[in-house]
């Protein structure tokens, strides 16, 4: 799922549910051998065979760095605190797999955000497949269930929403990735040049500097903002003889100049 390198397969079993669940069993009891573990979480399907989810979750878990396994025995090797809530997780999560430049994760998100506009309208998981397949030497081994996978921890991270009764849809919107920037960076002036904003969000978010050329904030990004500016996190300003960014998106009418963005009290350290 989150290898460095190829070959790599984003199966659809290990959700970021079932790998947060282990986490958390975990960390209640510092250690735990592999089957002690494997009989917990088959518990809620106690006659099944559960080593096809089982053990693709166990592998995630390693390949972020959480899990160290030695004779059958697994223990965290991380500091409690960074992963001891959903949300803690989820940060984590991406600090780790946003810094993997060479795997398929990050570049089948890179050609998501690239191609956004075009993803709003698939239909189902194969058409977004046939967007994203090819988009660079990468994404060509880039498989119709490895995106079934990639969808689940796509939405987890706050890159977009799952719409359909399949969750075979796929809405693009940063919002919550940008979100939670601004609450773990904690700015400290209430008025932010959009300018000085990039600088910050590439450095927090380095997926994401793909959605902004030098004057040109595309969709994913532009509706995170327009989503923020929904909710009072920021107001977005377009200042007089100020440096303008405009924002482009088809679900906006027409485009947006902005220069500037105010935050509200609680973004602000």
């Amino acid at each position: 799922m989150f290898r460095t390198h190829l070959p790599d397969h984003m199966r659809p079993e290990p959700t970021p549910e079932r790998v947060y669940a282990i986490i958390q069993y975990l960390l209640r009891k510092e250690h735990a051998k592999r089957d002690e573990l494997y009989q917990w979480f088959c518990r809620p399907h106690p006659n099944e065979d559960m080593m096809d989810i089982f053990n693709p979750t166990i592998e995630v878990c390693k390949e972020l760095g959480i899990l160290r396994e030695e004779e059958s025995e697994m223990r965290i090797l991380v500091s409690p605190e960074i992963i001891d809530t959903i949300d803690n997780f989820r940060y984590y999560t991406a600090q780790v797999v946003f810094k993997r430049p060479s795997g398929l994760f990050y570049n089948t998100t890179q050609a998501y955000m690239d191609k956004s506009s075009q993803v709003r309208h698939a239909v189902n998981l194969d058409e977004i497949y046939r967007l994203l397949r090819g988009y660079n030497s990468v994404t060509e081994h880039l498989t119709d269930n490895d995106i079934k996978g990639w969808r689940f921890w796509l939405a987890f991270l706050g890159l977009g929403y799952l719409s359909g009764s399949q969750q075979n849809i796929i809405i693009p919107n940063a919002y919550r990735r940008v979100r939670e920037c601004f609450l773990r960076r904690r700015f400290t002036t209430d008025v932010l040049s959009i300018d000085d904003f990039l600088d910050v969000l590439d450095a927090e978010c380095p997926e994401l500097k793909i959605t902004h050329n030098e004057t040109t904030i595309s969709s994913v990004l532009a509706i995170a903002l327009i989503s923020l500016e929904g909710i009072g996190a920021i107001e977005l300003l377009s200042v007089p003889d100020a440096k303008k960014w405009v924002m482009t998106s088809d679900t906006m009418d027409g485009t947006r100049a902005v220069s500037h963005m105010k935050l509200a009290k609680d973004v602000i350290g």
